[in-house]
Order: C-alpha cells, then sequence, then structure tokens
C-alpha cells in the first residue's frame, strides 16, 4: 500500500498527487504506524533524482505537523537536510515551516550551473515551457530578471538542459511525455510528465543564486 502512495506523488495528474499526499498525511498522524511510514517515506525520497520530486515527498509531512506537532518528532527530520542542496531556499523555506530552522536567512548565494557565455537558449525550451508548466513559472521568470541583472531564463534552460541529457542518459527512446508514475503517453490537459518535472526541478534550481 506505501509503495502505491508513494508512486502516486509520481502521477501525471495534480488531483491524483494531492490526494497521495493526504493519504501520506493521514498515516503519520496514527500513532501506530507513524514511524514506519515516515522511514519509508525518508528512503522514498533518497532515491529520488529530481528535486522537484523531493520537494513533493516534503509535503504529507508538513501537513501532518500543522495538524499535530508531536506525531512527528523534529529530532526524526534532521538527516532530511542532507537529501538536499544546501543552498536549497525552497527547502530552507520548508524547514522554517516545520520548524526545524527558526533563522529564517537566505541560504548562501552559491551557484554552480551558470552557463558559459557563449551559451544560447535552445528554441525547443522557448517554445515548450508554457506547455509542460503553468505559464505562472515563464512571468515570475520575466519578473525577476526585469527587477535584477540576473538572466534568469537563460540559466534556467540551461539547468534544464543538463538535467534532460543526466536523466535521459543512456536512453533510446526519448520521449519527453514519458510519465514518471506510468507509462501511457497520450497528452493530458493538466498532467505532469517526466520533462515538467525537469523544467520544474531546473527553476527550483535556478532559485539558489
Amino acid at each position: 500500500l506505501l509503495d502505491l502512495l508513494f508512486q502516486r506523488l509520481l502521477w501525471p495528474s495534480p488531483f491524483v498527487k494531492e490526494r497521495a499526499a493526504n493519504s501520506i498525511s493521514n498515516l503519520l498522524l496514527n500513532p501506530i504506524v507513524s514511524s514506519q511510514v515516515l522511514k519509508r517515506l525518508i528512503t522514498w525520497l533518497e532515491n529520488q533524482p529530481l528535486i522537484s520530486v523531493k520537494t513533493m515527498a516534503l509535503l504529507p509531512i508538513v501537513k501532518a505537523r500543522d495538524e499535530n506537532e508531536l506525531i512527528i518528532p523534529i529530532q526524526s527530520l534532521n538527516g532530511l537536510k542532507k537529501y538536499y542542496p544546501s543552498n536549497s531556499l525552497v527547502f530552507n523555506l520548508i524547514l522554517e515551516q516545520l520548524g526545524q530552522s527558526k533563522k529564517k536567512s537566505r541560504p548562501a548565494k552559491v551557484h554552480k550551473y551558470l552557463p558559459p557565455a557563449d551559451y544560447e537558449i535552445d528554441k525547443e525550451f522557448l517554445e515548450t515551457i508554457k506547455s509542460y508548466l503553468p505559464p505562472i513559472y515563464y512571468e515570475r521568470a520575466e519578473r525577476v530578471e526585469s527587477q535584477t541583472r540576473f538572466d534568469f531564463i537563460k540559466s534556467w534552460a540551461f539547468i534544464a538542459s543538463k538535467l534532460f541529457k543526466q536523466f535521459y542518459a543512456g536512453h533510446k527512446n526519448k520521449n519527453v511525455l514519458y510519465f514518471m508514475g506510468r507509462k501511457n503517453e497520450p497528452f493530458m490537459a493538466g498532467m505532469s510528465s517526466l520533462m515538467s518535472e525537469i523544467y520544474r526541478s531546473a527553476y527550483l534550481t535556478n532559485l539558489n543564486v
């Protein structure tokens, strides 16, 4: 049952993801199985290659602790940090929500993925980004560029290209609509494909500047 629920966190439909996260949260709130479920969830989280999926795995924990802080001792979450980049803005904000970090400071500015000066954004990225992710992602990226001197979209595209090569290394059939949760291929409105998760993970990584 747990493996099935965890797999639903990778499902293309956001509604299925939400229901799976709620179900896991309810199990975490059950004192009889809470510690076992938390251990299995953290093990599953450890094996996920994309930061967007690792972040999704934290949502049941956040929800459970919002309802009952005592059910999941904060000490049991100390080991989570090693599964995330030390400068992850999103993860640090979630730690604050969990009450693990009372210090609301911005993580150190370390960016390992700055594109080379001669890098040009792939045409396919510009043509498909608003299809794979809600347009709000690109709109926020444009706002960042207008308010700072950081070429956010160029860096975002560069990180996405690196993740794409890493994730598809050795694969002959590079179907970007391949679902992380199942192998159905037809495009569905509101779905989250593997390429969606790559673009989302690149976006989250790009925030660490």
